[in-house]
């Protein structure tokens, strides 16, 4: 029994783990590219409004970005989750998660 619960606990540790976002340097959407570089303007024609805008702030609490964040990106039985991260009006970073 003691062994049937430590496989589910790792088990369960191994889905959390690969259930991390991911950096990634583009994301293609409807034949579309957005990479990095990319304005704010140019994130928005290809995916429409965000979900959630988030600012970023250094430790002292002054604006330094946003975070736009796209919560269910796809159809069928692919579906993503994408975060673009704005720094100086451009894209920074952008990280996916797979969702299924």
């Amino acid at each position: 029994m003691q062994q049937l619960f430590w496989l589910g606990m790792l088990a369960a540790a191994a889905t959390v783990a690969n259930a991390q976002p991911r950096e990634i340097s583009s994301f293609r959407y409807d034949g579309r590219l957005i990479q990095l570089g990319d304005s704010r303007a140019e994130v928005a024609s290809v995916l429409g409004a965000p979900n959630a805008r988030l600012t970023l702030e250094n430790r002292v609490g002054a604006a330094v970005g946003q975070r736009w964040e796209y919560w269910n990106i796809g159809s069928g039985y692919q579906k993503y989750a994408l975060s673009v991260y704005f720094a100086g009006g451009r894209v920074s970073r952008l990280e996916q998660d797979v969702r299924r």
